[in-house]
């Protein structure tokens, strides 16, 4: 399996593929698809427990991310920032 890590930050983005019909849809890098589907569903799931969030909405946005993602057309890119502060009193 290819690793998502990249210089102390994640990728896990399709790479561009044209279909026959011009469209550009992507082909995840084996287990990306799968890590993208298990992080939308832990957000999903903690969202439901929420009272701030309506649960409609939140399934609707949960349909729709995991419909990109089998299309290949959704990316997730993060950064991780080490950040080194001194307090001055």
């Amino acid at each position: 399996m290819t690793s998502p890590w990249k210089r102390g930050g994640w990728t896990a983005s399709p790479r561009p593929v044209r279909s026959a019909g011009g469209a550009s849809t992507g082909r995840y890098a084996e287990g990306n698809a799968l890590f993208l589907k298990s992080l939308l569903g832990m957000i999903a799931a903690e969202g439901l427990r929420s009272t701030s969030i309506e649960p409609a909405a939140l399934r609707a946005w949960y349909r729709r991310r995991v419909t990109e993602v089998d299309a290949g057309r959704l990316g997730l890119v993060v950064h991780q920032l080490d950040l080194l502060a001194c307090r001055k009193d």
